[in-house]
């Protein structure tokens, strides 16, 4: 198809790390929208946007592209992660928690689960964490994997925190 054509000249300028050239394809940051060759399919640009954003060290940008392609398509996991992984990232854990708890309202997918228990973690707050990364099923074999990971090390940590 012409539509995937198109966006398969971003990914491959993605892929050669050529981020501005992409960004500036499909993004007018005039405007702050989309350009007209990317609507037909507008949450996947907004997707790759945000991604391109933070490929560019630019957190803020990438957050926001993150928030129009949920506004586009409520239902995207993979947007709901990106906006938790950069507030995450900006240390801002109660606001990645509140994005995580909103999509788990209708989604149990398990690397939502993961991330929220991640984020629990980083706020110290183990023994929600291990809660949270019990929940993840065994069926989902690499994220399980992390999880027992990671409910190992908030063990050891509730451990300490109790001598």
């Amino acid at each position: 198809m012409v539509q995937d054509l198109i966006f398969k000249k971003i990914l491959n300028l993605i892929n050669e790390k050529q981020y501005e050239y992409a960004l500036d394809l499909l993004y007018d940051s005039r405007l702050k929208r989309i350009n007209n060759g990317y609507k037909h399919d507008e949450n996947h640009a907004w997707y790759l946007v945000a991604d391109l954003f933070y490929k560019l060290g630019d957190l803020e940008g990438a957050k926001s592209a993150f928030i129009e392609a949920i506004k586009i398509w409520h239902e995207d996991i993979d947007a709901y992660i990106g906006l938790s992984n950069i507030l995450n990232e900006q240390k801002r854990y109660k606001e990645a928690i509140i994005v995580l708890e909103e999509i788990l309202s209708f989604s149990n997918d398990s690397r939502l689960i993961y991330n929220l228990a991640n984020n629990l973690f980083d706020q110290k707050l183990f023994l929600d964490a291990i809660t949270q990364y019990k929940k993840i099923p065994e069926k989902d074999r690499l994220i399980y994997a992390l999880a027992v990971k990671n409910m190992k090390k908030a063990e050891k940590q509730l451990k300490f925190k109790n001598k």
